[in-house]
């Protein structure tokens, strides 16, 4: 796969905005998020690659764009987590990772970059509001029968997502289900961020407001 930075004109005015074109499969998309979690206890490290489209669908309410998981890699291995989100990286054309800079981990990744290039991660917007929960409303939100905007593909992910209890889901910390937590920052990140990088004013999960300002975007 190879992804092309193409800057599109909108319309007849002088607003250019970026398109990522994968060339070998004829999709293009508005931005490529990249979501990491740390290994945790018996749970293995998780990096998602998580693209949205830049066309919208206009057959769907408010016109959203759809979200597709490109590619994604679990391991116990720091150094193999690392490598890969270097190769997703070099592939997809994201600037950082999304996911927790202060996790004490950080430091044994540290070592890897005398040899490597530098691989910057950065917390996604609102942080520390992203709960299990979250993810949990954000996956219903865009898998719902009516408005289904999120593809799976091949992914391991939705055998993650039959794991959580409702009765225990506000109780266990997001970073205990490091697939979860990946997949949590980059969803989060496209419902709550516009592509600028600029937080979208009043941007709460449910809100119907936000929700059009957002497909507007």
């Amino acid at each position: 796969m190879v992804i092309e930075k193409q800057n599109i004109n909108i319309g007849f005015s002088d607003n250019v905005v970026e398109k990522l074109v994968d060339t070998e499969n004829n999709a293009s998309y508005r931005r490529i998020l990249c979501g990491f979690a740390w290994p945790f206890a018996d749970r293995a490290g998780f990096a998602i690659v998580l693209g949205e489209d830049f066309e919208k669908d206009y057959s769907l309410q408010l016109s959203p764009r759809h979200l597709r998981i490109l590619i994604e890699h679990e391991s116990f291995d720091l150094e193999e987590l690392y490598r890969a989100c270097l190769r997703f990286q070099s592939i997809y054309l994201f600037k950082s990772v999304l996911g927790n800079y202060h996790n004490p981990l950080r430091d044994i990744w540290r070592k890897y970059e005398k040899n490597e290039k530098r691989l910057e991660i950065d917390p996604p917007c609102y942080f520390d509001e992203i709960t299990l929960n979250l993810v949990a409303q954000l996956v219903k939100k865009n898998t719902a029968s009516d408005r289904k905007t999120l593809h799976f593909g091949k992914s391991v992910l939705p055998g993650y997502l039959t794991t959580l209890i409702p009765k225990s889901i506000e109780k266990e910390k997001l970073e205990c289900k490091p697939a979860l937590a990946a997949l949590g920052y980059v969803l989060s990140e496209m419902e709550r961020v516009d592509p600028g990088g600029h937080q979208i004013p009043g941007a709460a999960i449910g809100s119907a407001q936000s929700q059009n300002d957002w497909m507007k975007a």
